[in-house]
């Protein structure tokens, strides 16, 4: 793995809908399915060295650009710590299920996004030696569905 920089990176990417609703009160749900591929590798070499790498799905609903509901599901998680210690995962093809939906109830003249969302996350410390951490996902929202529950 290539030098890098201690400490952690966090990043996330998603895609979202805008809907309103017209007339009275609508308890919705939103779900989504979503296929997914990841790849993490994580290595420890020396005293007070460590690595950790996690990546997960996530869905949520805003009302108004305020948080409303959200739900997160972990895919992965690896931590490593030791004189020499590592780890590595993939798979390229992965149905996520976890988080399943999450519930919120719209309003007549609210604007409400639903956002279907990725998250990777790695850190390393050197301590007197090495550490290194990535995290890679890809994915693929197949549909997203916002349905009436009430």
């Amino acid at each position: 793995m290539p030098d890098g920089v201690s400490g952690f990176v966090d990043a996330a990417a998603g895609f979202g809908l805008i809907l309103g609703t017209v007339s009275g009160m609508v308890p919705s749900r939103l779900g989504s399915f979503r296929g997914m591929a990841y790849r993490f590798q994580a290595r420890a070499v020396g005293i007070g060295s460590n690595a950790t790498t996690e990546g997960g799905t996530s869905l949520a609903a805003f009302e108004d650009g305020r948080l409303l509901s959200i739900a997160s599901g972990n895919i992965w998680r690896a931590r490593v710590s030791g004189v020499d210690e590592s780890a590595f995962g993939e798979d390229d093809s992965v149905i996520v299920v976890d988080p399943y939906s999450v519930g919120f109830t719209r309003f007549p003249g609210h604007q409400y996004t639903v956002n279907v969302g990725i998250y990777v996350y790695s850190d390393r410390t050197p301590g007197i030696g090495a550490g290194a951490a990535q995290s890679i996902l890809e994915g693929q929202v197949d549909h997203i569905q916002v349905y009436k529950t009430g």
